[in-house]
């Protein structure tokens, strides 16, 4: 009995070390990796990848994709580094009454500049669309902002990285971020652009009002948009195209050395040209305040600048307080708010001495009294020093009026043979009611011969 048991007991350590040292080489029965039945498999090869390797497949914009096969790149599936198969062969009987389950990871190794060229030569870098900024767009209604385009051009650098961050995550499918595309520098959120267009909107709210007392010039909406020019930088205006408006207006409003329609005393409408009465705009001052207007995007009604005025802005710019002098007639009448207050003969310049009284529109510049006439007979050459108890220059070339205390007749052509030298001499109460009565500025018209 005792030799059966040892018997025995010598065939289990047998079969006990054989089943050990087989499983030294084998797996233990209900072993799987990754779900795969790997029972009973030898030990040399136990993790390599047995499933199939799917393709890649990358997609951009405008369903523009491309499939990447595993062969292209040289894909392969290796277990990650550092990963063991373990299995206590001395309970290897036990084994089979037992799971042995095993979840291994593998890394994705392939060839990295194969994979570049295979994105670079695919659809997703063929026939790209550049990206284009948003913009302002002019309208009738005003400025809109045109939205931007994305465009397809792609940063290859940034293509690459992302596909090879999504197969590093186990990805067959990799979608591009919009970070992988060249992106338009000015979108329709930008703040620069959002102000442009609120600017250049108010251009169509701006009223900028030039007021001339009997008529009035307006500048406004496309009229003031056409002042500007599309640049880089954005609306920029124009200087020669704002000075050529502000120009205009002077052309048609100034009355300086202009023609001018007048009835006279005598119920004649006649032209008088000439003089230094009027209305001459400095175009370049107002330019300048009128650009500042539309860049500022203010509504006024203002005036321009002049470089010489005269008393009423009126299109009639005479108005009904005036002197008027008819050199053939040698009359000379006084007009205050429309009403006659003074007339009578005078004795203007003498024609023959080149010292003729001029026509034209001019006026009172100043009064003075008591002063002594200096110059220059025509007559002799020799220097002249008169006192007039009144003197009223109309021009810039010592042309005035004044009394004669030398006179006692006027009218008639004492002008021709014993004229003033240039001058409109008066009486003495014509002259007291010009000083007394009107005021600086008022226009002087002179007319005939």
């Amino acid at each position: 009995m005792k030799k059966v048991l040892l018997s025995i007991l010598a065939i289990l350590l047998v079969v006990y070390g054989a089943g050990a040292f087989y499983f030294t080489q084998t797996t233990f029965p209900n072993t799987t990796i990754n779900g795969h039945d790997m029972s009973f498999q030898a030990m040399g090869n136990l993790f390599e990848y047995k499933g199939a390797i799917d393709p890649v497949v990358v997609k951009g914009r405008g369903d523009k994709e491309v499939t990447i096969e595993p062969t292209s790149i040289n894909l392969q599936k290796k277990v990650k580094e550092g990963t063991k198969f373990e299995q206590n062969v001395a309970l290897w009987p036990l084994a089979f009454f037992q799971e042995h389950n095993y979840e291994v990871e593998y890394d994705t190794e392939y060839d990295q500049d194969k994979l570049r060229q295979e994105l670079v030569q695919s659809d997703l870098m063929r026939f790209q669309e550049e990206p284009v900024d948003a913009r302002l767009k002019e309208t009738e209604e005003g400025y809109v902002i045109e939205p931007e385009v994305l465009g397809t051009t792609l940063q290859e650098d940034v293509l690459v990285e992302e596909v090879i961050n999504g197969m590093a995550e186990g990805k067959n499918e990799v979608t591009l971020s919009d970070d992988a595309y060249v992106k338009p520098a000015v979108l329709s959120d930008n703040p620069e652009l959002l102000q442009k267009q609120e600017s250049a909107n108010k251009l169509y709210e701006t009223k900028i009002v030039y007021d001339f007392s009997d008529r009035q010039y307006e500048f406004t909406g496309q009229e003031l948009r056409s002042l500007y020019d599309e640049t880089e930088d954005g609306l920029v205006i124009n200087y020669e195209r704002a000075r050529a408006l502000v120009r205009q207006m002077a052309v048609e409003t100034d009355t300086f050395e202009g023609t001018r329609h007048f009835m006279n005393s005598h119920g004649e409408e006649i032209d008088v040209s000439g003089g230094i009465y009027g209305w001459l705009m400095d175009v370049d001052a107002t330019t300048d305040e009128f650009i500042q207007l539309v860049e500022n995007r203010e509504s006024v009604t203002t005036t321009p600048y002049y470089i010489t005025e005269a008393m009423h802005r009126e299109t009639d710019d005479v108005g009904d307080t005036y002197i008027e002098v008819d050199l053939t007639e040698q009359f000379m009448w006084i007009y205050l708010n429309g009403e006659l207050i003074d007339s009578g003969y005078i004795v203007s310049g003498q024609p023959n001495l080149d010292a003729a009284t001029p026509t034209g529109v001019n006026y009172i510049r100043d009064k003075e009294t008591e002063r002594y006439l200096k110059g220059i007979s025509p007559e002799t050459g020799e220097e002249y020093d008169s006192l007039v108890n009144w003197w009223f220059p109309i021009n810039w070339s010592d042309v005035g009026i004044h009394n004669s205390t030398w006179r006692t007749e006027f009218g008639g052509d004492i002008y021709q043979w014993n004229g003033s030298y240039a001058c409109i001499t008066v009486p003495d109460p014509m002259a007291i009611t010009i000083n007394d009565r009107i005021p600086i500025g008022t226009p002087v018209i002179t007319y005939g011969e």
